[in-house]
Order: structure tokens, then sequence, then C-alpha cells
């Protein structure tokens, strides 16, 4: 079993690196501001007219550089919560290059993926399995180098749900910090796209928390947090 533990992790390797080379031209670009801001208004989001189209990843990697120098949030793309393009902002400030941004939460994603499979299983192999079999899927691998939001909200998604598993198994004293935070990660699933689908993790969580701890103040901290 090691030797066929030791083939996933080579192949889980191997493929991030073809990833990154294979999308190296986008990862070491400068963003351009004067360029980004051109395309921006001469696309459909300014004129409805316009054969410039921009797409949502566009908009949002240039909405994040507007919101993380000091634009209202209220005056462009309005409609979409600002958490995931103040990220893709913040990725712009740190690393001069709004695309690190896809390629760190899709990571984030293939760890939570790893630690809850490892956890709800109790098997390593099939922890290290899944988390190839899902970086090499085309869908998941199609986020890798682009700034959309669905990679971001499957990622705290996931963080909501191994912060509950966790709570929900520790012992009383941190049992309400960790619970708490559940509740936060949620709220930032929230903040990230319209939150129309909330109340379905929302439900479950809570559901779950009823069942293996059968106290309604821990399921109270998930709603605090995420209010």
């Amino acid at each position: 079993m090691l030797w066929t533990i030791r083939m996933f992790q080579v192949i889980l390797l191997a493929f991030l690196a073809l990833v990154v080379w294979a999308n190296r031209a986008t990862f070491f670009s400068r963003f351009d501001a004067v360029y980004w801001k051109d395309k921006y208004e001469h696309s459909q989001w300014k004129l409805p007219l316009s054969v410039r189209t921009l797409g949502d990843d566009g908009l949002y990697l240039y909405e994040g550089y507007r919101l993380i120098n000091g634009g209202d949030p209220t005056l462009l793309n309005a409609e979409v919560p600002p958490l995931g393009k103040y990220l893709i902002g913040a990725s712009i400030k740190l690393f001069g290059n709004g695309y690190a941004y896809g390629l760190l939460v899709n990571i984030g994603v293939l760890l939570l993926v790893w630690y809850l499979t490892k956890k709800f299983t109790n098997s390593i192999l099939l922890a290290w399995s899944m988390t190839a079999l899902l970086a090499s899927d085309p869908l998941f691998t199609a986020q890798y180098s682009v700034t959309m939001l669905d990679n971001l909200q499957s990622f705290w998604l996931l963080v909501f749900f191994a912060l509950l598993f966790t709570g929900s198994h520790s012992k009383k004293g941190s049992r309400t910090a960790w619970i708490f935070c559940a509740g936060i990660a949620l709220g930032f699933f929230s903040e990230t796209k319209f939150p129309i689908l909330t109340p379905v993790p929302l439900f479950f969580g809570s559901l779950y928390l009823w069942f293996t701890r059968k106290n309604i103040r821990d399921v109270m901290y998930v709603f605090a947090g995420c209010a």
C-alpha cells in the first residue's frame, strides 16, 4: 500500500508542476492596470453594444485591482459580494499578478479534500487518491489560472465542514471556538458569491451538530459566526 500512496503523491506533484509550467506565461506576467482599465471601459460592461467583450474573470481581475486600491465596491459589479474580488486584488498587491489567486485557492481546496477524506474514511490511500483525481479533473484544472469565484466558494465550504467536524470532536473548552469559526467560514462562503446556497450547508451543518452533540448552543454558535 505504501507504494500505491507514493505513486499518487508523485502523480499529484507532477501534475501541479505541469500546471505551473503550462501556464508559466500567465503566472509570471505582471498586472497592467492601464490595459485592463481600457479593456473594461470598452467592454459590454460599460458599452452594452460593444463587440470587445470581457468575461467574468477579467471583470473580477480589474475590480479586484480597483477595490484593493480603495475603490468603492458599490460602483461596479455590486451584485457580486466583494470578498473574492478583494482577495484577487490582494494577489495583485502581493505578487504583481492576480492569477496567483487561482493557483493558491485550488491548492487550498486540495489540502482540505485530503484532510476531510482522511478524517471521514480513516484511509491515507483514499485521501491521496481522491486528491490526485480531483487535481486532474478537467473542470477543476480550468480553475488553476483564472480569476473566478467558484473555486473560492468551494474552499470556504470545505473550511466550514473541516472546522465543524473538528469542533464537534473537540473537548468542551475549545469546541465553542472551532464551531464559531466554522460559522465565520460559512459567512465568508456567503460573501464570495450571491448567498442563495447558504441555507443548505447551514441546515445540514446544524443537523450534524445536533445529532453529534445534542446541544442547541453549539448550533447557535454556527448561526452567530455566520451572521
